[in-house]
């Protein structure tokens, strides 16, 4: 209703609320987490299907993303 399209935020405020990310999908809002430089939480990011994941170790994340199960 708010016209609101997505969320931006440090990784790890959607650690703490991750009820927004079910909130989010809910009502078509995409999603974006910043600043991610550790595989660990790019894996989480991913698990949980974020939209944007910005980083400043991009190489890091595509190798990340290819060693994901399909």
């Amino acid at each position: 209703a708010d016209g609101i399209s997505g969320a931006d935020y440090h990784f790890s405020v959607f650690k703490i609320h991750h009820e927004w990310i079910a909130s989010a999908r809910k009502n078509n809002i995409s999603l974006n987490a910043w600043t991610v430089n550790d595989v660990a939480d790019m894996k989480w990011l991913l698990v949980n299907n974020f939209d944007f994941i910005t980083t400043n170790e991009p190489e890091l994340l595509f190798e990340t993303i290819e060693k994901l199960p399909n």
